[in-house]
């Protein structure tokens, strides 16, 4: 898994991992929570509308190595 800032500076966090389980589908709880920590109350509220009937799954995993990279000390 990848999470990466495109914009200068680089910046980017790989993590190596196994699934361990999955859930089918995502419980809203846990889709709305995710939602309105990232997107604040109106993002998150309209997440949940966009989400509605769509079909979602919830991957656990256990990370065996993370690589972080942050180059906003060099420019």
């Amino acid at each position: 898994m990848v999470v990466q800032d495109e914009q200068l500076p680089y910046r980017y966090v790989v993590v190596e991992c196994a699934v361990v389980d999955t859930t089918t589908p995502t419980p809203i709880a846990v889709q709305h929570a995710t939602a309105l920590r990232y997107l604040g109350d109106d993002g998150a509220r309209a997440f949940m509308q966009e989400m509605a009937g769509k079909e979602t799954v919830m991957f656990t995993i256990r990370p065996n190595r993370w690589v972080a990279v942050d180059f906003s000390g060099i420019l």
